[in-house]
Formats: structure tokens, sequence, C-alpha cells
């Protein structure tokens, strides 16, 4: 598939060429990998006069504009760096074969680094920077382990590719999976790769992109995609966490608890998992996934003090500082994203977190007091997808896909007395029974989808979208040595093998542990929590979810002896200022009751 896609691309540039403007940019800079392919690389060097010993370096690496264009820093951090942008092989003007977080990448990048360590304008120190794809690629180069690599900074990551967006609860997702490989990666690759090496007048690079190979179709992720639902050793070969163990230098992460693209758990699990005893530093925020490559100033500015402090050896006392640090409400404010409150602690969860139990009650209410014995159940249709919304057209059928059906239940909590915090993952207990059939297919596991969303109702009765987990049910099965418990032993992170679907009984109650993805947010006194349990809608914003749409009964028993409950981190409320209003919070959905 990505073959045909590199082929229209050809075509696709050469009509480019005939068309636009002659470039001013300087041919491309090529670096000689081991096996003699060569990587294009868009080198900057500082103006003035170079420093005894030369410069310390920023090394950015990705599939997108790559070795055609500068690294995107500010001037102030160029008059002080030297900078590289180098194109993944298979890429922009780079020669050589694409194939997806492929461990020749890793090991070109590992070779990229000791290069600049060996070129006279180079102090022999390297930064590697990335976000989203760069991020990724950035990560994978640092797990190889360069000796002249100093310091890694990222954002917008996946830990998980099986878990974290290709299948997540089980769930196929064939949104930004599909859409990112095979539309939106080679459009950005021609646009700002290649084209403008070739308006430049680069003779390589054309060469390179008339004799570009084929990908290898075994490691397409549609390929592995058809091959079987469940996880395996092609999904865990093409992650982060199975390499994060070979990382060596400060790692700053950045994250969006609402990133719309790479997802909402990659961050956090990215920090967790890394080597103890390394310096490290974890920003979160509220916001998509612009936000995620550090938009709001006080972010964006921490991970250039990172490089600062571990490639040029700037003593500027970031490393002092709370490793973990939670941007709270982050909004418009003043002409700038600026958060209205900060949270500090020394790892992720938070270690004074006070885990709470939240119980869906008989009534339709959620309190910290267990349900009593005759409680009872509610039931849902399962089946629709009502609940679909766009991130880029939040208000479209706004009122129609948030207002309260036949096909979800609805459990609400008392008015807060005062601001209550929460900052960390989510962990759904339900009870639950349904008339579904379990269908195994070659391709599919069918049962029934349980898909939970958290969200905040003010007193007005608008309601913030906050965050969402999901399960198939046929996946229930707990992974035991990745699933992560408190002190008290309280699963707050269920963790699913996704290897061997079991059928799902109908009728019969059974347990089910739900990762709600992690967030941070602020109840404000007045505003209530709210768990909407439903199937996952049709699409939500980028993800395009292939849910059971076998139509069932399902039913969410909440009693004594069946206690279904939300176990949310409540963590201590730092000062803030004015509440935000509704729509306000950057990239979090806001949407006025019906009527």
């Amino acid at each position: 598939m990505q073959g045909i896609v590199a082929r229209i691309a050809v075509v696709a540039v050469l009509a480019a060429l005939a068309l636009a403007p002659p470039a001013t940019a300087a041919p491309n800079t090529y670096i000689e990998m081991s096996d003699g392919v060569r990587l294009a690389a868009y080198l900057e060097l500082p103006p003035g006069e170079m420093p005894p010993g030369g410069w310390p370096t920023i090394f950015v690496y990705d599939g997108y504009a790559g070795g055609s264009t500068p690294v995107g820093a500010p001037a102030s951090v160029k008059a002080r760096y030297a900078t590289i942008h180098v194109s993944i092989r298979g890429t922009g003007c780079s020669g050589g074969r694409f194939s997806l977080f492929d461990r020749r990448h890793a090991k070109d990048g590992y070779e990229v680094v000791e290069w600049i360590a060996r070129q006279p304008w180079s102090n022999g120190r390297v930064g590697l920077m990335g976000h989203s794809y760069g991020g990724l690629s950035a990560t994978f180069v640092a797990a190889e382990a360069p000796p002249h690599l100093n310091a890694l900074v990222v954002s917008g990551l996946i830990d998980d590719l099986y878990r974290g967006i290709v299948y997540p609860g089980g769930v196929p997702n064939l949104g930004f999976p599909l859409l990112w490989p095979y539309l939106l990666r080679p459009a950005m690759d021609v646009g700002g790769g290649t084209l403008p090496g070739l308006q430049a007048g680069d003779r390589e690079c054309l060469r390179n992109l008339a004799d570009r190979e084929l990908p290898d179709l075994a490691n397409e992720p549609l390929i592995q995609g058809l091959l079987g639902y469940t996880d395996g050793p092609w999904w865990a070969a093409h992650s982060l966490y199975t390499y994060l163990k070979g990382i060596k230098v400060p790692t700053f992460v950045g994250h969006a608890w609402q990133d719309e693209q790479t997802g909402p758990r990659g961050g956090p699990l990215v920090f967790e998992q890394l080597p103890e005893g390394l310096p490290k530093r974890f920003v979160a925020s509220n916001g998509d996934h612009s936000v995620n490559g550090g938009a709001p100033p006080e972010a964006r500015a921490q991970r250039y003090a990172w490089i600062d402090r571990f490639v040029a050896g700037i003593d500027n006392g970031i490393d002092k500082r709370p490793p973990v640090q939670v941007l709270l409400e982050t909004a418009e404010r003043g002409g700038a994203l600026r958060s209205n409150g900060i949270v500090e602690g020394t790892d992720f969860p938070l270690p004074e977190t006070d885990w709470t139990r939240w119980y869906l009650r008989g009534d339709g209410g959620l309190s910290t007091e267990p349900p009593q014995a005759g409680e009872g159940s509610s039931s849902y249709l399962a089946g629709t997808g009502r609940q679909s919304w766009n991130f880029f057209a939040p208000e479209l059928g706004a009122e129609l896909t948030a207002a309260s059906g036949p096909d979800e239940v609805q459990f609400v909590s008392e008015p807060m007395e005062e601001a209550t915090t929460i900052a960390g993952p989510i962990a759904a207990t339900l009870w639950a029974s349904t008339t579904a059939l379990t269908i195994n297919t070659p391709i599919h596991s069918l049962s029934t989808d349980f898909f939970v969303t958290v969200a905040d109702q003010a007193p007005d009765g608008t309601l913030t979208y906050l965050q969402r987990g999901m399960l198939r049910a046929s996946f229930r099965a707990l992974d035991e040595h990745r699933t992560k418990r408190n002190a008290a032993g309280e699963i707050i992170r269920p963790e699913h093998p996704f290897t061997h679907p079991e059928a799902v009984p109908p009728g019969r109650v059974a347990k089910y542990e739900i990762e709600v993805f992690p967030v941070a947010h602020v109840f404000r006194p007045g505003h209530r929590i709210v768990v909407k349990i439903h199937s996952p809608p049709l699409h939500e914003s980028l993800y395009v979810y292939v849910p059971t749409w076998i139509p069932a009964l399902n039913t969410i028993v909440h009693d004594a002896e069946h206690p279904s409950s939300l176990l949310l981190p409540v963590v201590k409320t730092p000062p803030l200022g004015p509440a935000p209003g509704c729509g306000e919070l950057v990239a979090m959905r806001c949407v006025k009751p019906a009527g």
C-alpha cells in the first residue's frame, strides 16, 4: 500500500515542481550510513565565530520535512546551537527503503549522532528533540544509547502501538492509525521533505526518489491488522515500551491529556517506564496534539531549558525542580495559552494521591458510599454510535450526541462542596451482563464493548468531557504483570493481554476492569462528576472505532455484592485563578444541555 503511495508521490512531486516557483534554499547535506544509504540532512550553524571546541547540537529526526527544511527552533536557540534536521531513510530526499518504526531507523539515528560528534564544528555534545513522529523516532534512537547523546526531549508519544492507538481496549481504531501512514505522512513528506529539496536543485534527491524501494509488506501495519486482531510480537517490536530500558540520558517528556492523534496515554507510561535513577521530567497539560508539542510558553521554555542543562551544561536549576509538573486548566489568557494552577511532585502518578472510589448507585447517583443490598442494576441498548463527535467541529450535533438516551446509562454525583482536583490514571470496575453472543472470526472478536466517559457537569448543566476508556468484553482477562496497583493493592491502571479472547456467557454477570486514560482536571465547587457508559462512538475526532454493532442489552449491576465503581486520583488542589467558562479549556469539549 505504501509502495503505491510512494510511486504516486513521485508523480505528484514532479508535477508540483513544474508549477512551483524556484526555491532559495540550499541543497541538502547527505550523511552516509554504514550500509551505504545516504540520509538527507538540513544543517544550520550559528552565525558568528565558532567557540573553542565547537558548538553543541540539536538533532531532529523524522519522516515529514526532515532534510529539506530547517529545525523549527527559536532564533535565540539557533544562536547557541548547531541544528540538524534529518529525513528517515525512504522519506524525503533520503535514500533507502522506508519501514515504519523499523530498527534500522533507530540504528541510522545512532550513526547520525556519532557523525555529528566527529564534525569539526561540533563539540561532541548532542541533544535529540522531537514531537509526534519526530518524538517517537528520537526515543527509538535514544534507546540505542549513542555514546555522544546527552539529552532527550520528546512529546506526542505512543508507548504501546497496540493498546495506545490501534486497538484501544481491544476495539479496532481505523481512523488515525490508517489515515496517518497512508495519507497524512506521505503528503507531509512530499510537501515538506521532498519538494523543497528538489526545488533547490538537489539531483541526489531526484535519484533517490526515482529509485525508491517498495516498503516491506510484512512490516505494514495494515497487513498486520488483517493477519490478526490480537496482540503479539510484531506490535511489541514496533512499540516504545519494549526499548525504554535502553535509554541512558536525561529525558524530558511532554504530554497533552486530550491528544487527538497519538492518544492520551503514551507520555505518562513512557515516563513511568524510563530506567530508575535517570534524570527525567514530565510536564502535562490539557490540550490537543499541537499543545502536546509544547505550545503553552511555560511548557515550551522548559524543553529548551532541559537541553541547556544537559547538552550545553548550563546550571539553570531545572534538574533541581520536582520532576513532575501538571498544568491545570490551560486556556487562552492574555493572548497566550497559560495554565490556571500547577501541581508538582516527585513521580507520576503523584505519590501523595488520595485514591478515592466513587460507586455507581441504584438511583443514578455517584457516591463515595458503597451501594446497599437491593440497589439493582441499570440497562442500556448497546450497538449505537450516537455519541460521535469531531474534534474539528465540536459543536456539530452537540446536543444530540451528549443527551441521555436508551443507548447509555449515566451516574451523577452530588455537587462538589470544595474544589476537587484529579491527576492520574482512572480505573473503572464494572460488574455487568450482556445478551450479546461472542463471535470469533480470523480478523475479529465480536462480543460487546463497554465505553466509559468521565465528564464535569457545571451548575448550569453544561457538560465538559474529560476522558474516556473502553474494553471489548471478550478481552476481559487481566495481565497481572502489567497491571498497575497502588499501595493498597487497588488496580489503578488495568492491562489486558489481548491475546486469547474469551466467550462472554449471555446473561452472566462478570467483572470488567477498564482503563480510563489519565487526565488532570479541577471539579470546581458546585460541579458534579458524571460517568456515562455506552458503546464506543462511531468516530471520536480522528479515531474511528469498529465496535460490535450487533444490538444487545447490556446491564450494569451496582449492588452490595457487585459494587461497580470508578477509582479517581485525587490530589491536593493548588491556588487557582478564576474558574474558566464552558469551552475555554483548550481541546476540552463542552456542550450545553438539550433544550
